[in-house]
């Protein structure tokens, strides 16, 4: 549950749920690693978000969070700006 929580507590919430006992008994805790595999070249904000949602719709599988980000726009990733002698800043616009 590691890898899973790299991702956000959405993720994590998500992955417990997918591979509680209680979900499908014979399903392998492997699974949530191999799903989280998968989903490695998308952003963390995005797989949050599908998890999220495949909660609040219920849905335990790999099939529905993978539909879901395909629906969900790309989430870019907040990035600093670089600093730079030329940036006016808040206080110029006054």
């Amino acid at each position: 549950m590691h890898w899973a929580e790299s991702y956000g507590p959405q993720t994590t919430n998500w992955c417990n749920l997918f591979c509680s006992p209680a979900a499908i008994p014979s399903r392998p805790s492997g699974s949530c690693l191999g799903i989280l595999a998968s989903l490695q070249t998308i952003s963390a904000a995005q797989v949050e978000r599908a998890c999220q949602m495949a909660r609040e719709e219920k849905s335990l599988n790999y099939q529905a969070v993978k539909t879901l980000l395909d629906l969900i726009p790309p989430i870019p990733e907040s990035v600093p700006l670089p600093a730079h002698e030329n940036i006016r800043g808040h206080s110029y616009y006054q």
